[in-house]
């Protein structure tokens, strides 16, 4: 990863509470602040490529594509908890169950809402410090881990797409049986 585990998106100039953060068909919406330039820009990440179900149960992994089993999810009002009612592996049980998302798994890269040095550009920002066009290069580093950190993150040079594989898999929250809304 990244960044630590300790610090997550929050912690790093995401700001969930400003609109537009939703959950769009798996696809979280946010602002970021770019770490590059002094900006904040909209930025989004498809939770299936960091986010399973097992057994009903939500938890941090690199393509765990949790849309298979898990639907009726939304963010909850803390913005930092993902709520899905999710299949139990033999498929006759909806479990609702919660994943904390500000763990350390998401983070703020240059201003890209990443996981596991995923980086989605399918919304390029735009650094306007920067040369038309600039992206950084997806193996730099975002050693930023605070809000306020602003400057000369990157000196890479001009890329626009591109990503690393990696990671590891986090605990999650237990599930409590409920009945699925229809």
């Amino acid at each position: 990863m990244s960044l630590t585990a300790a610090t997550g998106f929050l912690d790093q100039g995401c700001d969930a509470s400003q609109d537009p953060w939703y959950l769009d068909d798996g696809v979280a919406k946010t602002y970021c602040a770019t770490h590059v330039c002094d900006s904040n820009v909209q930025t989004s990440l498809n939770l299936n490529l960091c986010v399973g179900s097992k057994n009903g149960i939500l938890y941090a992994q690199l393509g765990g594509n949790f849309g298979q089993s898990c639907k009726n999810c939304s963010i909850l009002g803390s913005y930092d908890t993902l709520q899905c009612v999710c299949l139990d592996d033999a498929k006759d049980l909806w479990l609702w169950t919660t994943l904390s998302l500000n763990t350390g798994f998401i983070y703020n890269w240059f201003g890209y809402l990443s996981c596991y040095d995923q980086h989605q550009t399918d919304i390029p920002v735009s650094y306007y410090c920067k040369d038309v066009g600039w992206q950084p290069n997806p193996n730099d580093q975002d050693n930023c881990t605070n809000p306020s950190c602003q400057g000369n993150q990157a000196d890479a040079g001009h890329v626009s797409t591109g990503a690393d594989a990696g990671g590891a898999a986090f605990a999650s929250n237990q599930p409590t049986a409920a009945p699925v809304p229809n």
